[in-house]
Protein backbone atom coordinates (compact mmCIF):
# COMPACT_ATOMS: atom_id res chain seq x y z
CA UNK A 1 0.00 0.00 0.00
CA UNK A 2 1.53 3.33 -1.10
CA UNK A 3 1.64 6.42 1.04
CA UNK A 4 2.69 8.75 -1.74
CA UNK A 5 -0.06 10.94 -3.07
CA UNK A 6 -0.72 10.61 -6.74
CA UNK A 7 -0.78 13.77 -8.80
CA UNK A 8 -4.27 14.86 -9.58
CA UNK A 9 -5.53 14.16 -13.07
CA UNK A 10 -6.97 16.98 -15.04
CA UNK A 11 -10.69 16.98 -15.19
CA UNK A 12 -10.75 17.49 -18.89
CA UNK A 13 -8.28 16.10 -21.36
CA UNK A 14 -5.66 18.71 -22.30
CA UNK A 15 -6.70 21.13 -19.55
CA UNK A 16 -3.51 20.74 -17.43
CA UNK A 17 -1.12 19.61 -20.17
CA UNK A 18 0.89 22.85 -19.90
CA UNK A 19 1.81 22.04 -16.29
CA UNK A 20 2.84 18.51 -17.21
CA UNK A 21 4.93 19.83 -20.08
CA UNK A 22 6.56 22.36 -17.76
CA UNK A 23 7.30 19.59 -15.24
CA UNK A 24 8.82 17.38 -17.93
CA UNK A 25 10.90 20.30 -19.23
CA UNK A 26 12.13 21.07 -15.69
CA UNK A 27 13.15 17.44 -15.25
CA UNK A 28 14.93 17.54 -18.61
CA UNK A 29 16.79 20.73 -17.58
CA UNK A 30 17.77 19.17 -14.27
CA UNK A 31 18.98 16.07 -16.07
CA UNK A 32 20.96 18.19 -18.56
CA UNK A 33 22.52 20.28 -15.78
CA UNK A 34 23.48 17.07 -13.90
CA UNK A 35 25.06 15.67 -17.02
CA UNK A 36 26.92 18.96 -17.65
CA UNK A 37 28.22 18.88 -14.07
CA UNK A 38 29.44 15.30 -14.59
CA UNK A 39 31.05 16.23 -17.91
CA UNK A 40 32.74 19.26 -16.30
CA UNK A 41 34.11 17.00 -13.57
CA UNK A 42 35.39 14.53 -16.15
CA UNK A 43 36.91 17.35 -18.18
CA UNK A 44 38.65 18.72 -15.09
CA UNK A 45 39.95 15.25 -14.22
CA UNK A 46 41.17 14.70 -17.79
CA UNK A 47 42.85 18.11 -17.81
CA UNK A 48 44.63 17.34 -14.53
CA UNK A 49 45.71 13.97 -15.90
CA UNK A 50 46.96 15.61 -19.09
CA UNK A 51 48.98 18.17 -17.10
CA UNK A 52 50.49 15.39 -14.97
CA UNK A 53 51.41 13.41 -18.08
CA UNK A 54 52.90 16.52 -19.71
CA UNK A 55 55.05 17.10 -16.62
CA UNK A 56 56.19 13.46 -16.67
CA UNK A 57 56.95 13.76 -20.39
CA UNK A 58 59.13 16.81 -19.76
CA UNK A 59 60.84 15.03 -16.85
CA UNK A 60 61.63 11.96 -18.96
CA UNK A 61 62.76 14.06 -21.91
CA UNK A 62 65.14 15.88 -19.55
CA UNK A 63 66.46 12.56 -18.25
CA UNK A 64 66.86 11.32 -21.81
CA UNK A 65 68.85 14.42 -22.78
CA UNK A 66 71.02 14.03 -19.65
CA UNK A 67 71.70 10.39 -20.50
CA UNK A 68 72.46 11.29 -24.11
CA UNK A 69 74.91 13.97 -22.95
CA UNK A 70 76.56 11.50 -20.57
CA UNK A 71 76.85 8.95 -23.38
CA UNK A 72 78.39 11.59 -25.66
CA UNK A 73 80.90 12.53 -22.95
CA UNK A 74 81.78 8.87 -22.41
CA UNK A 75 82.31 8.37 -26.15
CA UNK A 76 84.47 11.51 -26.32
CA UNK A 77 86.55 10.33 -23.33
CA UNK A 78 86.92 6.88 -24.91
CA UNK A 79 88.04 8.41 -28.20
CA UNK A 80 90.52 10.67 -26.37
CA UNK A 81 91.97 7.66 -24.55
CA UNK A 82 92.17 5.72 -27.81
CA UNK A 83 94.03 8.63 -29.41
CA UNK A 84 96.38 8.79 -26.43
CA UNK A 85 96.99 5.01 -26.69
CA UNK A 86 97.76 5.39 -30.40
CA UNK A 87 100.15 8.25 -29.67
CA UNK A 88 101.92 6.25 -26.96
CA UNK A 89 102.07 3.20 -29.22
CA UNK A 90 103.67 5.34 -31.95
CA UNK A 91 106.18 6.76 -29.47
CA UNK A 92 107.00 3.23 -28.23
CA UNK A 93 107.47 2.00 -31.78
CA UNK A 94 109.78 4.93 -32.47
CA UNK A 95 111.72 4.27 -29.25
CA UNK A 96 112.03 0.55 -30.15
CA UNK A 97 113.36 1.47 -33.59
CA UNK A 98 115.85 3.92 -32.08
CA UNK A 99 116.99 1.34 -29.52
CA UNK A 100 117.42 -1.29 -32.24
CA UNK A 101 119.44 1.15 -34.38
CA UNK A 102 121.64 2.17 -31.44
CA UNK A 103 122.16 -1.48 -30.47
CA UNK A 104 123.21 -2.28 -34.01
CA UNK A 105 125.58 0.70 -34.10
CA UNK A 106 126.99 -0.28 -30.70
CA UNK A 107 127.58 -3.84 -31.89
CA UNK A 108 129.43 -2.54 -34.96
CA UNK A 109 131.56 -0.08 -33.02
CA UNK A 110 132.28 -2.26 -29.96
CA UNK A 111 134.56 -5.03 -31.39
CA UNK A 112 137.50 -2.72 -32.17
CA UNK A 113 137.27 -1.21 -28.69
CA UNK A 114 137.05 -4.68 -27.12
CA UNK A 115 140.30 -5.57 -28.84
CA UNK A 116 141.92 -2.33 -27.65
CA UNK A 117 140.67 -2.92 -24.09
CA UNK A 118 142.08 -6.46 -24.24
CA UNK A 119 145.45 -5.18 -25.48
CA UNK A 120 145.50 -2.45 -22.81
CA UNK A 121 144.71 -5.10 -20.20
CA UNK A 122 147.62 -7.24 -21.41
CA UNK A 123 149.99 -4.26 -21.33
CA UNK A 124 148.78 -3.34 -17.83
CA UNK A 125 149.34 -6.90 -16.69
CA UNK A 126 152.90 -6.91 -18.08
CA UNK A 127 153.65 -3.53 -16.46
CA UNK A 128 152.39 -4.77 -13.12
CA UNK A 129 154.35 -7.99 -13.51
CA UNK A 130 157.55 -6.13 -14.35
CA UNK A 131 157.05 -3.63 -11.49
CA UNK A 132 156.41 -6.43 -9.07
CA UNK A 133 159.61 -8.22 -10.05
Amino acid sequence: FETRPKPPRPATPGADTGGEVALILKQMLTDISDRLRILDGLDSSASTHQNDMQAKLIEWQTKLVDLSNAADKAVAASEAQALQRQTLAGEKKQADQTAAEETGAFKLMLPPYIKEIYVIGLIKGKILASCAA
